[in-house]
């Protein structure tokens, strides 16, 4: 690439790969959500840094990792690959060996302070919220299980309060001053970011030159990480309650000599199918933990399709489970208080079958 599409060495006479326009073409933007940001290229991104103008990729599956970056006004280029465990981390686009390479061969030039606008805590609000990437990476997936991976890697926005925008990912967070409207840059930094409105001016979208292969949509309220994990643990604590409930119903009957339990049958039967769900859910949290990689690399286990199959005969349960609470009010099953905890168990069961399916778990969908 340095030398337009032309190869030779000792033992090779010289030869073109590439035409010289289509390998200039290559180096050159040819697309950015904004002329302010930086953008793509044909099989490369902008990876400019330190006022470096850097063209680059990474790529890689573990433990296989590396990066490749080009800077041809210097008429210099890098190639790193690693074969170990923390490799990943290293080929991250301005951070790992990007970093230490430009802070040591071209120190970052100062940064010109910026003041924030003075008015900016009154609008700080309509930006503050989770971003999740959308576009060739874990968690960007809509119609697969891969979509699960998108609650582990989200972008917070937030007001940092001094009028700023804090901006948080898995890595790192900085801050960000508004410069223009939508436009922000970083505060002691050369990143900037820029949001994108509808037509009834509520933020949709994020980018970021630190990202400028990836867009970034902004979730709604029940898909954010923080929603999601509540929900989860408080299914998981009401279907631990459930089971100890059922358990300790049935040591106390096993204790009595000669007991002959006088509930109804279908009282006896909503146990049973309320404290099999409890155990069969709580068995898919287990199983997806131990087994569930949301983005597998050779194809999904057999240990975790049947997991899956857990989750859909939980699934199918819960349907009773609901018949069964209609019918232990009617009937007047139990006391109120063991019929309020079944209803509660129920609606979490409910409330789980949502979650699995919203996040494609439910069933084999990948």
């Amino acid at each position: 690439h340095l030398q337009d599409g032309r190869y030779s060495d000792a033992n090779t006479a010289e030869a073109r790969i590439l035409k010289e326009t289509t390998a200039q073409q290559m180096h050159s933007t040819l697309y950015t959500p904004d002329p302010r940001l930086l953008g793509t290229t044909y099989g490369f991104f902008d990876f400019s840094d330190n006022g470096q103008r850097t063209i680059g990729h990474s790529g890689g599956s573990d433990p296989i990792h590396s990066l490749l970056l080009l800077l041809p006004d210097e008429n210099l280029g890098v190639f790193v690959a690693y074969n170990s465990e923390g490799g990943s981390d290293l080929i991250l686009q301005h951070l790992g060996f990007q970093r230490a390479f430009f802070d040591h061969y071209y120190p970052a030039p100062a940064v010109k302070p910026i003041q924030p606008p003075a008015n900016f805590a009154e609008r700080a609000g309509r930006f503050e919220g989770s971003y999740r990437l959308t576009g060739g990476e874990p968690g960007t997936s809509y119609t697969t299980l891969e979509k699960f991976a998108g609650l582990l890697g989200t972008v917070t926005i937030s007001d940092s309060g001094d009028g700023t925008l804090l901006f948080k990912n898995p890595w790192d967070e900085w801050r960000f001053v508004e410069v223009k409207p939508l436009y922000f840059r970083q505060v002691d930094g050369p990143f900037h970011i820029l949001f994108r409105e509808d037509d009834q001016g509520r933020i949709t979208h994020m980018f970021t030159d630190y990202t400028p292969m990836f867009a970034f949509e902004r979730l709604r309220w029940y898909e954010t990480p923080a929603f999601n994990m509540a929900l989860v643990l408080g299914c998981i604590l009401m279907f631990v309650s459930m089971i100890t409930a059922v358990l300790l119903r049935f040591i106390r009957n096993r204790r009595k000599s000669g007991y002959r339990n006088p509930a109804p049958r279908g009282a006896r039967a909503a146990y049973w199918i309320i404290g099999g769900i409890s155990v069969l859910n709580l068995l898919f949290v287990i199983g997806t933990v131990l087994w569930g990689n949301p983005v597998p690399l050779f194809g999904v286990s057999m240990i975790f399709r049947i997991v899956l199959g857990v989750g859909v005969l939980a699934a199918v349960l819960t349907v009773g489970a609901l018949i069964y609470s209609a019918l232990a009010w009617k009937n007047s099953y139990w006391g109120i208080a063991a019929r309020v905890h079944y209803t509660l168990v129920t609606v979490a069961a409910l409330a789980f079958v949502w979650f699995l399916n919203y996040w494609n778990l439910l069933g084999w969908r990948f």
